[in-house]
């Protein structure tokens, strides 16, 4: 069975049309002088509709271009399926309830602030911590051994041997740094 509804929304001080079609599976967004149609997939294994016809970008989000203005994707369903208009959530993010930023099953939306977003990574562990950090010298059998220093070698023993500074030695030590091992 396929849903159709309407909806609008105020972009720029243009009322832009759109429709919704939705089955159980697919949700197809199209509006007035769109370039690609936009296709939603539902992915059986988490529930969360992926958007299939635009590219994920750098970030990990969908974008689509409407007048010329680039509008994350699942900010978009939000305010469709909420009957909200954009300008309400500006200086808000739409949170990913399920973790997943490919997510635009507006079920799994919701708004909030930053901190409220940055705990909900930290939920989810999607939070680039430890050796999930692509700066980091260190892995967590380096960080054990710093803490464990069972030899009783100095803190500018470990600075020089993984090319980090004394301060890094003492942070790991006093759980201000890799708390996430403790």
């Amino acid at each position: 069975m396929i849903n159709t509804f309407m909806n609008s929304l105020m972009i720029d001080y243009d009322i832009i049309f759109f429709t919704i079609k939705q089955t159980d599976d697919i949700i197809k967004i199209t509006y007035k002088n769109i370039k690609k149609e936009i296709v939603l997939k539902r992915n059986i294994k988490n529930n969360c509709f992926e958007c299939i016809s635009h590219q994920l970008l750098d970030d990990g989000y969908s974008r689509v271009k409407i007048n010329q203005k680039g509008i994350r994707l699942h900010r978009l369903v939000y305010c469709l399926f909420h009957n909200i208009e954009l300008n309400k959530i500006k200086g808000l993010v739409i949170r990913h309830m399920c973790g997943s930023k490919n997510c635009s099953n507006s079920k799994h939306l919701l708004p909030g602030t930053h901190e409220q977003n940055a705990w909900d990574r930290k939920m989810h562990n999607m939070t680039a911590c430890g050796e999930r950090n692509g700066s980091s010298k260190l892995n967590e059998i380096a960080v054990m051994c710093i803490r464990d220093n069972e030899n009783g070698m100095p803190d500018d023993y470990y600075a020089d041997m993984y090319g980090v500074t004394i301060d890094t030695i003492k942070r790991i030590k006093q759980g201000k740094s890799w708390k996430h091992l403790l």
